[in-house]
């Protein structure tokens, strides 16, 4: 129904659980002095953000931005308003009764006996020992074509003006420092570099209705909250991405079939090394996991080309930290028959699980394969799809480039066409 609310204490909380699951912690300081969780020392947090205008060619704005028109300008607060999203087909106007941006979330969370402000700028972090910094995209900068002047998709990994000298100029002040970033895609860190190395980044995309909630309760680590989202994505440099880029001189480009992290794995192979910021399935957890004893069933027998294998992995918690894990499988085809026209992906992601592991605990994963994920297609449009006999290599682990390491390697022998 058209203007029906789906605003309700149900809807509200699996809003605050799927972005508790799905925010990456892309790096946490250093090995010996992780920034989170925030511990009992961190009694005056400063959530800042900068104040951006932005307008959209469309009505789909905010409803309490500017009353009667629906139009920009509009001023997205990064301190204070719920991320939540692009504004464009979806037409997302959260009720500001209900949503939850990151400086009343983490307020929230905080509990009485810690201080939480608010501002826009390094100055206002005053006399806090602990900052958050907020950053990303307005519904101006990313979204659908129609909503947006430059047409949609944006044409670099760059943030918008200011936002990375914010940044810069609160790292600057050498405390330990949260940066958080908005986005639908991934942005340039130009930050990790900085010699601060107090500093956290969590990719918490758009949240939502309730990001805040979820976000203070991500960095206090409340009643056991931890990170378990991975970047579903490859993450390259915007010098990697400018090599093939994909959009130029406002146009998008084609995109083919060797994109995101089998075109990276197809520099590799050329010999190339792609300079990448994080590869494809990056997450960090304030648990550790270890892999071990991967199973590949059929032992020596032909995997039939409509079955489902079902192959485990054993998933070790070495933390004191309850986690959950997810672990991905990939698959490498059998050398390349001289009957095959076209090339094929180095690896390709087939199957992944999410396991709740314990602390100090292990538990199996289990990674059904269906053998015809692994056809490719033969041919041009006249073509068919074809299953390759042959031996194929099952990599598990934590991302692309672990599972190219992991010790959880097997084999399947598959019976195709």
């Amino acid at each position: 129904m058209v203007g029906a609310s789906i605003d309700n204490a149900d809807h509200q909380l699996l809003a605050e659980e799927a972005e508790i699951k799905s925010a990456v912690l892309v790096n946490n300081g250093t090995t010996e002095a992780p920034v989170l969780p925030l511990t009992d020392a961190a009694k005056v947090i400063a959530v800042l953000g900068a104040d951006q205008e932005f307008s959209l060619v469309s009505s789909s704005v905010p409803k309490s931005c500017v009353p009667n028109t629906g139009r920009g300008p509009c001023t997205f607060h990064f301190a204070t308003d719920p991320p939540l999203g692009d504004r464009g087909s979806a037409r997302v106007n959260g009720d500001p009764a209900t949503t939850i941006g990151p400086f009343a979330g983490i307020q929230m969370v905080a509990g009485s006996s810690r201080t939480v402000t608010s501002g826009n700028s390094a100055a206002a972090a005053g006399s806090a020992d602990t900052i958050v910094v907020v950053v990303g995209y307005t519904p101006g900068d990313e979204g659908e074509e129609y909503a947006i002047n430059a047409g949609g998709d944006r044409a670099t990994l760059n943030l918008p003006t200011g936002q990375n000298e914010l940044v810069a100029s609160v790292l600057d002040l050498n405390k330990p420092t949260i940066i958080v970033v908005e986005s639908g895609s991934i942005v340039n860190l130009p930050w990790l570099s900085h010699s601060n190395k107090k500093q956290a980044t969590i990719w918490a995309g758009y949240g939502g209705h309730r990001a805040g909630v979820a976000l203070g309760k991500l960095i206090f680590a409340t009643d056991g909250t931890n990170f378990s989202g991975k970047v579903p994505l490859a993450w390259p440099t915007q010098a990697e991405l400018d090599k093939a880029p994909f959009r130029s001189e406002g146009f998008a480009t084609e995109m083919g079939y060797f994109f995101g992290y089998r075109e990276y794995d197809r520099r590799k192979a050329a010999g190339q090394t792609p300079a990448m910021v994080f590869p494809f399935g990056h997450g960090l957890s304030y648990s550790t996991f270890k892999y071990s004893n991967l199973v590949v069933p059929c032992g020596g027998e032909q995997a039939e080309k409509e079955a489902v294998v079902d192959i485990t992995v054993d998933i070790e918690n070495t933390s004191a930290k309850d986690g959950e894990e997810v672990a991905m499988l990939f698959v490498k085809p059998p050398a390349k028959p001289a009957t095959i026209t076209g090339e094929r992906p180095v690896k390709e992601l087939k199957s992944f699980a999410k396991i709740a592991v314990k602390a100090n605990m292990k538990a199996t994963a289990h990674l059904p394969l269906r053998i015809r994920d692994l056809r490719r297609w033969e041919g041009n449009e006249g073509g068919k799809w074809v299953t390759d006999s042959g031996e194929y290599q099952i990599l598990v682990g934590k991302n692309a480039d672990d599972a190219e390491t992991s010790p959880t390697v097997g084999k399947l022998t598959i019976k195709g066409d």
